[in-house]
């Protein structure tokens, strides 16, 4: 009989395929969930009999990450600088080595998290190295589990590390997360005579911590369900990204943004348009974060009135 360790009382959990077990066409399935809707409903407390009649007739099963939970999956090939940077801000957790090499690491935080599924990826060499999974978003088989008659076991028996982290474990792990690269409005065809929008000029930051000259925070305007930090912005690059919308920009976005024009989710390449481009360009004339610049028309036929009323006064006695 598998037994669950009680480290992990206040976890949910689901059934998995008992080892061995085989699909129709012969492929080992013995990592699947043996039932349907493991998301919503089928999913048990550690004292369920449900879950612990199918224990003792060894069937594997998987650990749900719900509420506060979040399980960090590590591959084989994520156990170098991956696993290094997640034990400097995380330190040390509950851990189960995987039957290929790669670790799980479990972890609570401080409120409940959103649900993810966020591959983590070795950029150099293009290998997914590892996911991070909460709520929804996943399980991974648990300890005590066997899969291709190898058992997943404890690696460090210490409880779940309540993490002190203020920071979207998304942020924190950036560089290996395939984001889309911020918006950059002035340096669009057609938009390089329209002046950069500082984004410390627009604000909008009083939540936001100072780091090692970058700010960090919860978005403005959505907040953080999880209550963490979850824009990052570089005020020497003058970019800002918001790891909860995979969304972000310069100054022009974090204007149309902050002031309702486009929601934060729409804040990438070729958004800020029509009229969103309009009223962004005129609220930022209203806040005098770029001055008002009149046509070359405009500007003749106003300079030809002013020369005829210099004309008409001059020739006064």
């Amino acid at each position: 009989m598998i037994i669950i360790p009680p480290q992990l009382k206040g976890w949910r959990f689901i059934l998995v395929n008992k080892p061995g077990t085989r699909d129709s066409k012969g492929k080992l399935i013995d990592k699947a969930a043996f039932e349907r809707a493991w998301q919503t409903t089928n999913n048990y407390s550690i004292e369920d009999p449900k879950l612990n009649d199918w224990l003792r007739e060894n069937g594997n099963y998987g650990v749900l990450p719900t509420g506060r939970h979040l399980i960090i999956d590590i591959d084989k090939n994520g156990m170098g600088e991956l696993r290094d940077r997640i034990i400097q801000r995380f330190g040390p957790t509950f851990s189960v080595r995987t039957p290929h090499d790669g670790e799980h690491r479990y972890l609570v935080m401080h409120h409940d998290q959103e649900s993810l599924s966020v591959p983590l990826i070795d950029f150099n060499s293009g290998e997914n190295i590892g996911h991070l999974r909460a709520g929804a978003g996943g399980y991974v088989v648990g300890p005590g589990s066997r899969i291709e008659e190898i058992t997943y076991a404890v690696s460090d028996g210490m409880p779940p590390r309540h993490s002190e982290q203020l920071d979207d474990p998304r942020l924190i792990l950036a560089e290996w997360i395939k984001n889309n690269e911020p918006a950059r409005f002035t340096e669009k065809p057609g938009k390089s005579d329209l002046p950069p929008i500082q984004i410390v000029d627009v604000g909008h930051l009083s939540n936001f911590t100072l780091r090692g000259g970058d700010f960090y925070g919860p978005s403005p305007t959505h907040g953080s369900k999880a209550g963490l930090n979850n824009v990052h912005i570089s005020p020497a690059k003058n970019l800002w990204k918001c790891f909860a919308c995979d969304s972000g920009g310069d100054g022009w976005y974090w204007l149309a943004v902050n002031e309702g024009i486009i929601p934060c989710w729409e804040a990438k390449p070729k958004r800020l348009v029509g009229e969103a481009f309009k009223k962004t360009k005129q609220r930022a004339i209203e806040l005098a974060l770029i001055e008002e610049r009149r046509s070359i028309k405009e500007s003749s036929a106003r300079d030809r009135v002013a020369d005829r009323v210099r004309a008409f006064f001059g020739g006064k006695s």
